[in-house]
């Protein structure tokens, strides 16, 4: 186990990734989704923990001459002075980011846990933020439902997952870091025994004020889904129209449930019922036609500002480019530039839609002014809106274009 040869917790662990190959010293290799990582300087034992807690990510010994023919995308070294705990687990983060950048541009990349039924290929997908209970979650689910991941889930367009069954991190003892890798062996979670395919993505909600008892599941909007998913999903804005991609890959499995639970063992049932769909146990976990709310459009023309013929001067408004965006049916639009995601509600649509080109206010209020409905303290709106929407880097002004 990684406490055996643990030292001094708290130490110092430097780490360079721009190491040189000692030699004929053996080194570890690791796949990591579609990426390998090499590591180096580790001691006997220390290889033979690494062996132990990534086998299942074919964690084995290759010489110098054998990584210098194959390189790795990654390389990391360990350093003899250094924490081992606090290693491993700099050792758990490059192997993530290994993964990560292996699906880049190609899969969508959830931040969750992913299990597999033991009898098929229905898999569910566990999203939650860092600290969130997916890791609690996976070392009780792993002993009835195959382990596939607890870190970054790569899902194709086909809705196949790829496998990245790394160790699990475990905060321990007085609850401070360094964590305590166990693999998932160690843990006895149940490998995996063929293709796995996404059937469900569940937003991971603990009640921890333990008040109450047992789990549920609640089925929501693929509005409100999108806009809980996509903040945990890598690299989105690197694929071909992300968002489009997310919503695809919703409509195409049993939605995005909301899973309600207290304690992490009352979970197994619940989550055999939502692969199966047992309404009269779990009524979310129910194929539903879509609601109108879900329906969606993807938007048209994601970068007018690489159109010569439009560009903004003086007091002109027009909005930034984008690398996607969609239309639902509640009147919300939702926007994706690199990492960052944003909803638009009320006026922001409209204006967004109308800011395909440059326009100055009083053309904006203009055309405001002439949908029915349209409120008396309308200009006020719209500045409002404008000034937030220039603050929130979607739109911008040809005077601030001008003063860069």
């Amino acid at each position: 186990m990684p406490q055996d040869v643990t030292p001094d917790p708290l130490s110092p662990s430097v780490v360079n990734p721009d190491f040189q190959y000692d030699g004929d010293a053996p080194l570890v290799r690791i796949n990591a989704l579609r990426g390998t990582l090499d590591v180096s300087g580790l001691s006997e034992d220390e290889t033979n923990v690494v062996l132990e807690a990534w086998s299942r990510c074919d964690a084995r010994v290759i010489t110098a001459a054998e990584a210098a023919a194959t390189p790795a995308d990654q390389m990391l070294r360990r350093d003899d002075a250094g924490s081992w705990n606090v290693f491993h687990e700099n050792l758990v983060y490059k192997a993530t980011s290994t993964a990560i950048i292996s699906g880049k541009g190609d899969l969508l990349m959830f931040h969750g846990a992913a299990l597999k039924d033991p009898n098929s290929s229905k898999t569910f997908v566990l999203v939650a933020e860092s600290g969130g209970g997916k890791t609690t979650a996976t070392r009780e689910l792993g002993k009835s439902f195959e382990y596939l991941t607890d870190e970054t889930v790569g899902v194709d367009t086909e809705l196949s997952i790829s496998q990245f069954p790394k160790p699990l991190s475990v905060l321990e003892g007085d609850m401070v870091r360094p964590k305590v890798q166990y693999g998932p062996d160690s843990l006895g979670l149940l490998e995996p025994t063929g293709p796995a395919s996404l059937s469900v993505i569940c937003l991971l909600h603990r009640d921890k004020s333990g008040e109450s008892t047992g789990a549920s599941a609640e089925r929501i909007s693929t509005t409100e889904a999108v806009a809980l998913v996509a903040p945990q999903t890598s690299s989105l804005s690197r694929l071909d129209r992300g968002l489009v991609r997310l919503c695809e890959a919703i409509d195409s499995t049993r939605g995005v449930l909301r899973i309600h639970y207290s304690e992490a063992r009352d979970l197994s049932r619940l989550m055999s019922d939502v692969l199966h769909s047992h309404p009269s146990k779990c009524p979310a976990a129910k194929s539903a036609e879509t609601t109108p709310d879900d329906r969606w459009v993807p938007a048209e023309n994601l970068r007018p500002l690489d159109n010569p013929r439009f560009t903004p001067v003086g007091d002109e408004y027009m909005r930034l480019n984008v690398d996607d965006a969609i239309y639902f049916n509640d009147g919300s639009l939702c926007l994706l530039v690199g990492e960052k995601f944003t909803t638009l509600r009320g006026v922001g649509p409209f204006i967004w839609e109308m800011l395909e080109t440059p326009l100055v206010f009083e053309d904006l209020a203009e055309e405001a002014g002439g949908i029915d409905g349209s409120p008396e303290n309308l200009e006020q709106i719209l500045r409002e809106a404008l000034d937030s929407m220039i603050a929130n880097e979607i739109i911008t002004r040809g005077d601030l274009i001008e003063a860069k």
